[in-house]
């Protein structure tokens, strides 16, 4: 049986919150402003789709601390695995074609001079990836903004 972290989005009266539960018992959670969980949700688009373990979700299966992404003098950027560092660059990107209201047409030049600054050699995502990509982030990010408050919104990832 394969095991998952529950991911748990709750959008309050006042204040969001993002709750991941381990397979262990163990938790971790915080409160979200609106940015942080579409920031969030894309992520998780992202690392499924792409099947990456070593980025935000995946660290958190293993045991980091939500907050901590949050704490530069706990976690500084070279912590983080290059699969992290490329779900961000992906995340950023995704979010900003979202932001400008349009695709971008050099999506895949973007992405290999972002990750360049990293010294991260990125292989271009095949357009029908890029495609399944942005769809299933329109798709969680409007499943999130229809959801009534107090409800969750609950996801899996493998642990």
């Amino acid at each position: 049986m394969d095991a998952f972290v529950e991911i748990i989005f709750k959008k309050g009266k006042t204040k969001n919150t993002i709750t991941c539960k381990r397979p262990d018992g163990s938790a971790t959670w915080m409160q979200g402003e609106p940015f942080m969980i579409i920031h969030d949700l894309t992520h998780y688009v992202v690392e499924t789709q792409l099947g990456l373990q070593e980025a935000f979700f995946g660290l958190l299966a293993r045991g980091w601390d939500i907050t901590d992404f949050e704490n530069k003098q706990k976690i500084r950027s070279t912590d983080i695995p290059m699969e992290g560092i490329r779900a961000e660059i992906l995340v950023g990107l995704l979010l900003t074609e979202r932001n400008d209201g349009q695709e971008m047409n050099d999506f895949n030049s973007v992405y290999r001079d972002s990750s360049g600054k990293f010294n991260l050699l990125v292989q271009p995502l095949e357009a029908s990836v890029l495609n399944k990509l942005r769809e299933g982030v329109d798709d969680l990010i409007n499943k999130w903004r229809f959801m009534p408050m107090d409800r969750p919104l609950v996801l899996n990832f493998p642990a």
